[in-house]
């Protein structure tokens, strides 16, 4: 039998811990780049939240400085009706947060904001809705509208309130008008569905995107329960509500958009997984 000579052996037993070596500085390289890439996406997730909250601190006196001169300047009615006991002065309201760079203006701290006209606008809106809902959500297209030109009232930052709830952490603005330039910012509320004064025959419906990047919107809507307070801060007061229910539709059921007479009611919606590599939505009722 033919033998392989023990220096041919000695050789190919270290070519091959050679070639190992290689192979596992390969793999050693390998690690290394996915770590470091893993690294930098969290360094920038983290760059995002950063500058995100440096934002928002930067929008948060912004909109206070707006909402003290308001206080100052304008008797707005604390409701449009028989609710008013939920509604607060402007003075006794808490700080909110402001959108991460919605509109570029260098000068949106020195807003002032016609609050009365914003409120008187608003309820009328509302009252023209009560009867007319069903002929103007007519598809999809209609929920991206602005409901008022928020620039008619010195609104320079295209946000009309803030919403907010303590039990999850949420203080996000709200923006008219459920486009994805708005829903990129914050919550937004969708067009031909009440705006948040207070009073019956009322529903104002809020979405927002949940796992955006670089921004928590209503990633935590989910896990509101029964009982909690979700508060809307207007530039003229706050109006509070109380979650009722919580359930999960489907994408094309839009059956909790309208109005529901005698009711004080605002409705919160987000995407949520079906299970399936799909989404459906988590649709949470509030009531007043």
């Amino acid at each position: 039998m033919w033998h392989l000579p023990l220096e041919d052996i000695k050789l190919g037993v270290k070519m091959h811990k050679k070639k190992k070596s290689v192979g596992d500085n390969k793999k050693s390289i390998i690690a290394v780049l996915f770590i470091g890439a893993g690294c930098a996406l969290a360094a920038a997730i983290a760059c995002s939240f950063f500058l995100s909250n440096l934002s928002n601190n930067n929008g948060e006196s912004e909109f206070e400085k707006a909402r003290s001169i308001t206080a100052t300047t304008s008797s707005v009615p604390s409701s449009s009706d028989d609710n008013s006991d939920n509604v607060k002065s402007s003075s006794d309201n808490q700080k909110s947060k402001s959108a991460d760079n919605y509109v570029n203006d260098n000068d949106s701290s020195k807003m002032t904001v016609d609050s009365q006209k914003l409120y008187e606008d608003s309820v009328a809106y509302n009252r023209k809705l009560k009867s007319n809902q069903s002929n103007l959500l007519t598809n999809k297209e209609s929920y991206t509208y602005s409901a008022l030109k928020l620039t008619d009232y010195g609104i320079t930052n295209g946000v009309y309130a803030y919403i907010t709830a303590d039990s999850i952490g949420l203080n996000v603005p709200v923006y008219l008008g459920a486009n994805n330039s708005n829903m990129a910012y914050g919550a937004a509320h969708l067009c031909y569905t009440s705006l948040p004064t207070g009073g019956k025959d009322s529903n104002v419906v809020l979405s927002g995107h949940t796992g955006y990047i670089g921004r928590w919107i209503f990633d935590s809507i989910p896990s509101l329960k029964t009982g909690d307070t979700v508060t809307v801060k207007n530039y003229w007061g706050d109006v509070k509500y109380k979650v009722v229910s919580k359930v999960t539709r489907s994408p094309n059921d839009g059956q909790d958009m309208y109005i529901d007479k005698g009711k004080d009611k605002l409705t919160l919606i987000t995407c949520v997984s079906d299970g399936k590599g799909g989404f459906n939505r988590c649709v949470v009722i509030c009531e007043r």
